[in-house]
């Protein structure tokens, strides 16, 4: 049944979803989640690879005690 394959299709496509989004730096998880309502995985992942890359890469701030 085509039906039931893509019912199970989108149900996968949500759980790799918040697989990703759980796993992004707090700051993008909240992007992820808006942009996540409307696009499709492959497009949140286009967009928030070059995100979560530049945060990965940006110093942390200064320890001021």
């Amino acid at each position: 049944n085509p039906l039931s394959a893509q019912a199970n299709l989108s149900i996968k496509e949500k759980l790799l979803k918040n697989i990703f989004i759980a796993g992004l730096n707090p700051k993008n998880q909240l992007m992820a989640e808006e942009y996540g309502k409307k696009l499709p995985l492959e497009g949140l992942v286009k967009l928030l690879t070059i995100n979560e890359i530049r945060a990965k890469c940006d110093p942390p701030p200064p320890y001021h005690p």
